[in-house]
Parts: structure tokens; sequence; C-alpha cells
């Protein structure tokens, strides 16, 4: 399992055997603090799968 991001509010994973991204939250958040994760996550997906551009 990769680590992907970590902060306060959550930690993003990319489990490569299972070809997964998994956000774990921690607490309740807003805005950045929302957002910034998710980014990372969809950066991981964009990265690692075989989808097409919408």
């Amino acid at each position: 399992m990769e680590t992907v991001y970590l902060s306060e509010y959550s930690d993003v994973f990319y489990v490569e055997d299972k070809n997964v991204v998994l956000v774990h939250w921690k607490k309740y958040c807003e805005f950045e603090q929302y957002r910034k994760p998710l980014e990372c996550a969809l950066k991981v997906i964009k990265e690692n799968f075989d989808i097409a551009e919408v």
C-alpha cells in the first residue's frame, strides 16, 4: 500500500495489487481540507487506471 497523501483530516492510499485508491476520513472537514485529498486521489486514478478523458 502506497501512501499518497496524509493530513489531519484524511489519508489517501493506493493499493497497487488491488488497483484501488482508498480515502480514509479522520474527522469533519470543509473546503480545501476536503478538496485537496480528493484531488490527490483523482490524480492517482488518472495515472494508474486506463480511463478515457471525458
